[in-house]
Order: structure tokens, then C-alpha cells, then sequence
């Protein structure tokens, strides 16, 4: 007799601790805790494996977790921050692996995060003057992300750099000009010419 009560009051606590996971996972979804709800469901699941009830909320829990992962990547994307977006994917991945949305998103963000880093490499090239490796590494960075501004204009600019460079060179270099049986008027010309003077 002693034995029943025991075993009769060990079913009841373990029935009420069930109960207190199951509570609070239905407190964590009421909240919008989807991950906390999750975790509850799933200490509650050990306890009741089949219950069908208890598997559907586990999974609407998990379900929704990762979509609120995945719109908070989208929302980083939207803010250029790839690198709290690629975390956000990354976390609805572990929770949904085979979602190709999740995936894409993760993609994504690391596509843009290369751009940067890329970006990045490229002033510190441009930096140094290894112009041209510069230039290739802001390409790349354009080309991985074409709405990245930077890279753009930091092309421009090396490009008009450049191109004053070699106007400069142009001007320091000595202009020889021969002249054989002219007249004042051809050789001023020709002078004029050279020097981008106008003579009448």
C-alpha cells in the first residue's frame, strides 16, 4: 500500500513538472520567446515524446524562431551590416538546415561581407600606391555587390588621380622642337602649338 501511494505521488510530481515545462512554453509563445518556448517544449517532449499536442507547439515554436532569425537578417542586409545579418541566417540555420531561404540569405550577406572586405584591401593597397592592384580589388568589390557606393567612387577618384599624374608627367617632359627652313611666322606657330598658345 505504501509502495502504490509513493509510486501514486511520484506520477502526480512528475505530471505536475511536466505541466510547469509545458506552462512556461506556452507563456514564452504568448510572449513571442519563440526560442525559450522552443526549449521548454523540448524538455516537456522528453517526458512525453508522442504527445501530438506538445510536438506541434514544439515545432510552430522552432518555426517561428528562425523566421524571426531570418527577418532580422533581411533587416541587416537592408542596413548594409553583413556581418550581423550572415549571424542572424547562421542561427536560423541551426534551427531549420535545409531551408533554402535561410540559406539564400546567408549567401547573401556573406556575398556582401566579401565585398567589403574587399573594399577594404583595396584602400589599403591604394594606400601603399599599388594603384592598380587597387583598382582590381575595387572591381572586385563592385562587382560583388553593385549597390556598394564606395568602391565606385573610390575608382573615380583613383582614375582622375592617375590621369593628373600623367598630365603632370606630360608637362614636365622638355618639348624639343626643330625647325629647318622656316620662317618667324611657322617656327612662332609651331611654338604656340607646343605651348597651347594661340599667337596672331
Amino acid at each position: 500500500m505504501c509502495c502504490a501511494i509513493g509510486a501514486m505521488a511520484f506520477l502526480a510530481g512528475c505530471a505536475y513538472f511536466n505541466s510547469l515545462d509545458i506552462k512556461r512554453g506556452d507563456q514564452h509563445l504568448a510572449a513571442g520567446n519563440w526560442e525559450e518556448a522552443s526549449l521548454a517544449y523540448k524538455q516537456a517532449l522528453k517526458d512525453e515524446p508522442f504527445n501530438p499536442t506538445l510536438q506541434g507547439k514544439y515545432t510552430m515554436a522552432r518555426e517561428r524562431a528562425a523566421a524571426s532569425y531570418e527577418a532580422r537578417g533581411r533587416a541587416y542586409l537592408k542596413d548594409h551590416q553583413p556581418d550581423l545579418a550572415a549571424e542572424q541566417f547562421k542561427r536560423a540555420l541551426t534551427i531549420e538546415p535545409s531551408s533554402p531561404d535561410h540559406q539564400s540569405g546567408l549567401l547573401e550577406a556573406l556575398r556582401l561581407k566579401d565585398a567589403r572586405g574587399q573594399n577594404r584591401e583595396a584602400d589599403r593597397l591604394a594606400q601603399l600606391g599599388r594603384t592598380d592592384e587597387a583598382m582590381e580589388a575595387y572591381a572586385r568589390a563592385a562587382e560583388l555587390d553593385p549597390s556598394f557606393k564606395e568602391p565606385l567612387e573610390s575608382i573615380s577618384k583613383l582614375t582622375e588621380e592617375q590621369q593628373a599624374l600623367n598630365r603632370d608627367d606630360r608637362r614636365k617632359q622638355p618639348v624639343t622642337l626643330r625647325f629647318r627652313n622656316a620662317g618667324l611666322k611657322e617656327v612662332l606657330e609651331g611654338i604656340g602649338k607646343a605651348g597651347g598658345i594661340n599667337l596672331i
